[in-house]
């Protein structure tokens, strides 16, 4: 929960309505993600460890850690594989 996650510098992203759309031309790839989606991209900052986003987004969404720290333990996995995000230790 210490790795902080970055985003890929050759990723294009744009906010619109609550959502993000992600654009990853070396793969091609486009994601759009929903609102919990769009907060967590916004706060992939290079700063910010895994620890400290999940803590946020239970916060300002009211769920719990369990379901929160599952969701976004795989949101992040997500982004990952499709190469839009990377990560570094602190």
């Amino acid at each position: 929960m210490n790795q902080i996650p970055l985003i890929n510098p050759e990723v294009a992203s744009k906010l619109i309505d609550n959502e993000v759309i992600i654009v990853n031309p070396q793969k091609a790839k486009v994601l759009i993600t929903n609102e919990v989606g769009a907060a967590i991209w916004e706060l992939i900052d290079g700063k910010r460890n895994i620890s400290t986003i999940l803590n946020t987004i239970i916060e300002n969404f009211y769920i719990d850690r369990k379901t929160a720290k599952i969701d976004l333990l795989n949101f992040l996995g997500d982004l990952l594989s499709k190469g839009v995000i990377l990560f570094h230790n602190e």
